[in-house]
């Protein structure tokens, strides 16, 4: 999209001494345009809107990786079994899931700043209740609430990174998405940063003697939440790309339509030619394969090297962070990746990279040193 240069009498933010009718940044036009065809302030307001968007990720990042190191805590403290204590990644999963599902159709609707702030907002407030909470069942809520902002987030982030770049996000999606990795990598080691050296542990006797230190768990948590506050009211300095690009693109979309007009034979599902209705159902399908096994191993991990004693607590968090850092490496390689490879190439590369670890996890499984390799 091309960015017009605000007026002196509007500026760049939303607390100016205008009215408060102004507007604070002024998106016109195509949203094909890039970054640097922008005017120079337009590309500033573009850059400081992108890295708002980069920090919410970041945030996602942060407390997405933060449950797993303390989830043996968390069993302990709600007196389950690790089994038992795993259904709340279930119920943050289905909240994801759910919250994601229903992000989409706001955020073509309502202004998505303003959205994505205030589920910001809802995810520190679900995270600032986790380590209060004693009981499973109402564990297992505020973690599906938790998981409905994030994955509201998680759309919303996507959405308004593609309405404010267009057809030239693709470096820039690698950019955002290698700060979540970022704040996935740092969320293990602040946690163990706080939580004292007393091990939760599953079985019941040991659980007897188990020394817990219930105001450490209290102050990561709190401390992550904290994070989201300034994030969420950054986002609401500036105004919401625009979320109208299809009047924009009719012209195209009626070409393009008539192009493949005999090609779809005129069967639609839901509304999406054939051909559309195949490209949703296999990105849905490859990006389940694909964040499934990366939340589980970030969630799992740390859990699983200490019930089979094969590292301790403080070990187990580095390998967390060492499979959040692997992750924030490769996604940062993307950037450059994606200028030079197709989308197609890009997938079938990692997606090829991702079974063949999958593969040597399951055979070295019980060695501490394939572990730290293959993480």
């Amino acid at each position: 999209m091309d960015l017009k240069r605000p007026s002196s009498s509007e500026g760049d933010y939303l607390f100016s001494s205008t009215a408060s009718t102004a507007p604070y940044t002024t998106f016109d036009t195509a949203p094909s345009s890039s970054l640097r065809t922008a005017p120079a302030m337009a590309r500033r307001t573009v850059l400081l809107l992108t890295l708002g968007y980069c920090g919410a990720f970041w945030a996602l990042g942060l407390v997405i990786a933060s449950l797993g190191p303390v989830l043996l805590d968390l069993a302990y403290k709600t007196n389950s079994s690790l089994s038992e204590v795993g259904y709340v990644f279930v119920g943050r999963s289905v909240g994801y899931l759910l919250g994601s599902a229903g992000g989409g159709p706001l955020f073509d609707r309502l202004p998505g700043n303003l959205l994505l702030s205030g589920s910001l907002l809802f995810a520190a407030a679900a995270t600032a209740f986790i380590p209060i909470v004693t009981t499973l069942w109402l564990l297992a809520v505020i973690t599906f609430t938790q998981g409905f902002a994030m994955g509201f987030l998680d759309t919303g982030g996507n959405v308004m990174l593609i309405q404010l770049h267009g057809d030239k996000v693709g470096p820039f999606m690698q950019g955002m998405h290698f700060t979540f990795a970022l704040g996935a990598f740092m969320s293990p080691l602040l946690v163990r940063a706080f939580i004292t050296d007393a091990q939760a542990t599953l079985e019941t006797e040991e659980q007897q003697e188990h020394h817990y230190d219930d105001t450490s768990l209290r102050y990561t948590f709190w401390v992550i939440a904290a994070t989201f506050v300034p994030i969420s009211l950054y986002l609401l300095l500036f105004k919401s790309p625009p979320n109208d690009h299809s009047n924009n693109n009719n012209n195209e979309n009626a070409d393009d339509s008539n192009n493949n007009k005999d090609n779809d034979s005129g069967l639609r599902i839901i509304g999406f030619t054939l051909r559309e209705a195949l490209i949703i159902f296999l990105t849905f399908l490859l990006l389940g394969l694909y964040v499934g096994p990366e939340i589980s191993a970030g969630g799992f991990i740390d859990p699983y090297v200490q019930i089979q004693r094969l590292m301790d607590k403080g070990d187990a968090a580095l390998l967390v962070s060492v499979f959040w850092g692997a992750v924030c490496l490769w996604r940062l390689s993307g950037v450059p990746a994606a200028f030079a490879l197709t989308p197609e190439m890009l997938m079938a590369t990692c997606t090829f990279g991702c079974v063949v670890m999958a593969v040597l996890f399951l055979v070295f499984s019980l060695s501490p040193v394939a572990l730290w390799l293959i993480t």
